[in-house]
């Protein structure tokens, strides 16, 4: 059985995490920091992971995680083409 506290506080770390993600992200890409957040993603992930296989049974929470599921993979598939537009830009210097 799923601890509603549980849901609830990783709910709002997974939020959290995305929204300073997205600020990182965009000051690695403006070149304000050297270091891709990779840590912070790769906590991320788990944590949306280690949800996405329990079942949910309320819908308020099952809308909840499935709302930040497609945000993160929103972000994902946007850092991972930058990422590949910096390295490909990288390699042509």
């Amino acid at each position: 059985m799923i601890k509603k506290d549980e849901f609830e506080k990783d709910m709002a770390t997974i939020d959290q995490n995305l929204r300073q993600l997205t600020v990182l992200y965009e000051d690695y890409f403006a070149l304000k920091i050297y270091r891709e957040p990779k840590e912070l993603r790769a906590q991320t992930e788990a944590l949306i992971q280690k949800w996405r296989v329990k079942p949910v049974v309320r819908a308020a929470s099952r809308f909840k995680l499935q709302n930040l599921i497609q945000r993160y993979n929103a972000f994902k598939e946007k850092w991972d083409r930058q990422l590949r537009i910096k390295e490909k830009e990288e390699r042509e210097w």
